[in-house]
């Protein structure tokens, strides 16, 4: 019934005592108006307060809530009234300027994975609780990261895509290293996130190659490497049988 639109900010001048509200904000598929908003304003550095990501919408206990980053915290939030759940922090102990976030968490089995510290650290948390959740709700945590790409969470397991190519598989409950592996050597980088079919991962490269792999209980199986000739940047999307790539000049339909 809603659209929500997570807006986080930067601080006016990197001032804490000038910032800009952050904020959840729901507004009606049916007429547009808005069906509610939620100030989401932490005192952080500057560009801190800056999320790129994307929120997750669960259903739990048959209510929906939205979850977010940004500003140092992992949030949940109620769908029908945006009112803050839950509160996870201290992805950021140091107080450090310029951590701004751009990868977008993930979720399955009830729990959520946040890559931050500018691909420096990957989390994991439980998605439940009320309150301030941050001491007993971290999982693990490690000194791994991506920037840009968002990871997956998926079937017991988290995958981590870093941004020069290198996968790592995690046990998504306990946070043991499963397997690592590279793809080929590039100069191009990883903007894309990947997504995961079945046993298949499929994964876009800067410089318009699309690769398709198999998972293994040890690694991957690089099964082809497909040239778009055209700079691909934007996270390729599964409708039906279809994959859709949005590159810099063109969109493309990749059938069965």
């Amino acid at each position: 019934e809603f659209v929500v639109v997570a807006v986080m900010q930067e601080y006016e001048g990197g001032d804490p005592d000038k910032s800009q509200d952050s904020y959840l904000v729901a507004y009606s598929k049916a007429s547009g108006k808005m069906v509610w908003k939620t100030n989401r304003t932490y005192k952080v550095k500057s560009e801190t307060g800056q999320s790129y990501t994307t929120p997750l919408v669960v259903v739990k206990d048959d209510k929906e809530m939205i979850i977010t980053f940004g500003s140092d915290h992992l949030t949940g939030h109620s769908a029908e009234d945006g009112k803050l759940v839950w509160d996870c922090g201290g992805y950021n102990p140091s107080d450090k300027a310029m951590w701004r976030v751009i990868a977008s968490p993930s979720i399955s089995d009830g729990i959520v994975v946040v890559p931050y510290g500018r691909k420096g650290h990957f989390a994991a948390v439980k998605a439940d609780g009320k309150g301030d959740v941050t001491k007993t709700n971290r999982l693990w945590t490690k000194n791994v990261g991506a920037d840009v790409p968002s990871p997956i969470a998926h079937n017991g397991k988290a995958y981590l895509i870093t941004d020069r190519g290198h996968i790592h598989c995690f046990d998504l409950k306990n946070g043991e290293e499963i397997w690592d592996q590279k793809l080929p050597r590039s100069s191009a980088s990883y903007y894309s996130s990947p997504i995961i079919a079945g046993q298949r991962m499929v994964l876009a490269r800067e410089d318009g190659v699309v690769m398709v792999m198999k998972l293994l209980d040890g690694g991957f199986e690089l099964l082809s490497e497909n040239k778009m000739n055209e700079r691909l940047i934007a996270s390729p999307i599964p409708i039906g049988d279809n994959l859709y790539l949005r590159g810099q000049k063109h969109l493309f339909c990749l059938g069965g």
